[in-house]
């Protein structure tokens, strides 16, 4: 388990931004205290000293908070039409820098709430395309990892919208022909569909604790 979350850390850069976000409060301290310093040493302020450097601590908090907590919150886009009810919606914005729902139900209890950083997208009908394409004009979003089943797996991968593929190999065999797998969703039934096959290149293969597998593909066709 901590190799997986290792692994995660070093996939989305998190000691990087851990590193900078250091730096710059490091560099907010010096400041801070200089400031402080200066104004308590000052004799025409010498009854401000003590709130000036009170002050300024509470500022240093603050900044800490907030450099910190846009470190490590993320943005979270989740496709739902009925699974996700208030309590949900609620967690999803609290654990989130940004919470976008991909919805095409017009009932959908997120349109009920007011959360500052909820965003909606609604579609009659499903396209991820668009979807993706909306993510990255409205909301600046660069990179996206999708953790999902294996039915929306196989919408992306038809649709040809993934560029590398994590695979965690589990050593046990489940077996039985309703059990769900990688790639769900409409089978392959002719030749003109071949051109919808994943094609993939193997990038790294890493050997995890108890026997666990990550391997690393990237999609070429």
């Amino acid at each position: 388990m901590f190799d997986l979350i290792k692994l995660e850390w070093k996939k989305n850069g998190i000691i990087r931004y851990l590193r900078n976000a250091a730096i710059m409060t490091a560099i907010l301290l010096v400041f801070i205290v200089a400031m402080a310093g200066e104004l308590a040493s000052d004799t025409s302020m010498a009854e401000y000293g003590r709130s000036a450097i009170n002050a300024s601590v509470d500022l240093f908090v603050n900044m800490c908070y907030i450099v910190f907590t846009g470190v490590m919150l993320a943005s979270f886009v989740v496709i739902d039409n009925q699974h996700l009810n208030e309590h949900g919606i609620r967690y999803f914005c609290a654990l989130s820098k940004k919470f976008v729902l991909v919805t095409t139900n017009p009932d959908h209890p997120a349109f009920q709430l007011d959360q500052d950083n909820l965003h909606i997208i609604f579609q009659k009908e499903l396209s991820l395309k668009d979807v993706l394409v909306k993510l990255k004009s409205e909301h600046g979003c660069e990179r996206i990892t999708i953790q999902t089943g294996g039915t929306l797996n196989g919408m992306f991968l038809r649709e040809k919208l993934f560029d590398y593929l994590d695979i965690v190999v589990a050593p046990i065999l489940i077996g039985g022909k309703d059990t769900s797998t990688l790639i769900d969703g409409k089978s392959l039934l002719s030749d003109s569909e071949l051109s919808k096959l994943g094609v993939l290149k193997l990038k790294e293969c890493t050997v995890l604790e108890d026997s666990y597998i990550r391997l690393r593909y990237q999609v070429v066709g």
